[in-house]
């Protein structure tokens, strides 16, 4: 069955909008990230192991992209305190 042209159209601009959205939830999560090296860094200079609660917040960054329902809806960990 052949697409209308606004059926064509609608779809591209739903595939363009999705990866808007991956592109600036990556570039969110990449910025993140960058924030949160300043405490590694502050943990490895001071001979302190990393905090259980910061690995498992940068791990829970990288994961987002797994998440069932990325780049629609993103659920965002929190950064500990």
């Amino acid at each position: 069955m052949d697409l209308t042209y606004e059926e064509t159209r609608a779809l591209l601009l739903a595939e363009v909008e999705t990866h808007r959205k991956e592109i600036e939830a990556r570039a969110r999560r990449s910025g993140e990230l960058a924030r949160s090296d300043i405490d590694i860094i502050r943990s490895y200079e001071s001979g302190s192991p990393v905090p259980q609660e910061l690995a498992a917040y940068r791990q829970a960054l990288r994961d987002i992209t797994l998440q069932p329902r990325f780049p629609n809806e993103i659920v965002w960990p929190v950064k500990p305190e």
